[in-house]
């Protein structure tokens, strides 16, 4: 038998109200000398004592919640969270301050959800490629939050994670960003460092911090000072057929407005482009994502989004998706093994693994299994399939990856919208739930 604190204890289950208003009362109770050991023990082990004895408190966070129906009062706002371009241009109506020599802290290192279509000379065909897998330098900012960086995809190498080594950012600076400037602004060239070293020397005070400083190109000057750049980047093969991305990040409530007011929404998009020349914004093949983030509110409410429901939807949330018909047994073995594997099956996972270890469940899920023997691992994997068994649709996961994607896939699917061509997510819908083909949508 277990022993303290670990030992069985009868148990009970209560809302979040209905613990806070104990824990409440246990402070107001008496004396702190019998209050403060009893809160403790209740807030922290969840533990109580009762006439019968010790019991155990669980929480149930869905308790007694009240449904989106039941509430009279609620307020739907709607803001442009951020912005991002991808273009081959400058399109700017302000002044571009642009770097001398490159913030590295200000390189897209991490994924920011885009790809970009790229054609190398070793490929039969272009091929879309992860925004921050392909090499890229800061190169000017126009406003805060926002930043401009250029890209280039011939340093792209798969299966690598390459950034820009100092002797590229020198041939950069010496023989296509000042050249560039020279053409544009001769008359401001002195304010330009002779070569790349001249310039990190200049960046660095007595304590060898550097300071990043900037120098602003007119805004009826970009469009020449871009094509003499991008030119002068088509010489160098590690840098031709260069792209630029420009980021707004961060501009939290700078465009609040109702979704349901046509007005308020068209000042918001154009407060958004304010600083956007919009007759060369779509040049070429430029492409342009807005992150739009809606709010649901209600007065002394704290609202919640329940994945579960999310997951229980024969209605998916994708523009595309390969959908397959999983069986009982590829359900709750193969994909739930894949996603609460016990500790012996870990062993046996690929060493690389993808998407994993960027789900806030999966770090939570190791440390348990670390600390539970392998019979406490299995009754808790059997509590979690009885909720696994409950949902419609999932990722079709791999052993060393959450998300597959595709153009098409083997055996019977459908692929949503009817007619698409490009890569879609593969989606696994289970077969217990007796969801039918024919009745999923996007």
């Amino acid at each position: 038998m277990s022993q303290y604190p670990d030992e069985e204890l009868p148990t009970e289950t209560w809302s979040l109200q209905e613990f806070v208003n104990y824990a409440e009362a246990i402070i107001h109770q008496g004396a702190a000398t019998r209050a403060i050991p009893a809160f403790v023990k209740f807030a922290l082990a969840g533990r109580i004592s009762t006439a019968q004895g010790e019991k155990r408190i669980n929480i149930d966070v869905f308790k007694d919640c009240i449904s989106l129906s039941d509430l009279s009062n609620i307020t739907l706002t709607r803001d442009f969270d951020s912005l991002i371009g991808v273009t081959t241009n400058l399109p700017f109506r302000i002044p571009l301050a642009v770097y001398p020599a490159a913030p590295f802290r200000d390189s897209l290192a991490k994924s920011n959800h885009l790809k970009k279509f790229i054609h190398l000379s070793q490929w039969d065909r272009p091929m879309k490629v992860d925004l921050h897998k392909i090499p890229n330098i800061c190169l000017s900012t126009a406003e805060l939050r926002q930043k401009t960086l250029v890209f280039f995809p011939h340093m792209y190498q798969r299966g690598e994670d390459q950034r820009v080594t100092s002797e590229e950012l020198e041939m950069f600076y010496d023989n296509c960003l000042r050249p560039a400037v020279a053409t544009v602004l001769p008359q401001s060239i002195s304010h330009w460092p002779v070569n790349y070293r001249a310039c990190l020397m200049s960046m660095r005070d007595e304590r060898q911090q550097f300071h990043f400083s900037r120098h602003d190109i007119p805004p009826h000057l970009l469009s020449v000072f871009c094509d003499a750049l991008r030119n002068n980047l088509d010489r160098h093969t590690y840098f031709k057929n260069s792209f630029f991305v420009h980021e707004w990040r961060g501009t939290k409530s700078a465009t609040l407005h109702s979704p349901e007011d046509t007005d308020a929404c068209d000042q918001a998009l154009e407060d958004t482009f304010k600083i956007i020349d919009r007759d060369n914004m779509f040049h070429a093949e430029n492409e342009w994502y807005i992150d739009i983030g809606l709010e649901i509110q209600s007065p002394d409410l704290v609202l919640q989004w329940r994945t579960k429901n999310l997951y229980q939807s024969s209605q998916l949330p994708f523009r595309c998706a390969i959908v397959k018909t999983a069986s009982p047994s590829t359900w709750e073995t193969t994909f739930f093994n894949r996603f609460f594997p016990t500790t012996d099956m870990q062993k046996q996972r690929p060493k690389t693994t993808y998407h994993y270890g960027s789900c806030s469940y999966w770090t939570r899920w190791l440390v348990l299994t670390a600390k539970v023997r392998i019979g406490g691992q299995k009754t808790i994997r059997g509590k979690l399939l009885v909720q696994f068994r409950e949902l419609t649709w999932l990722p079709w996961s791999s052993s060393d990856r959450i998300w597959a994607t595709g153009s098409s896939d083997k055996g019977t699917y459908i692929k949503l919208p009817e007619g698409y061509r490009d890569i879609c997510p593969k989606i696994a819908i289970n077969e217990r739930r007796e969801a039918n083909l024919a009745n999923i949508t996007l």
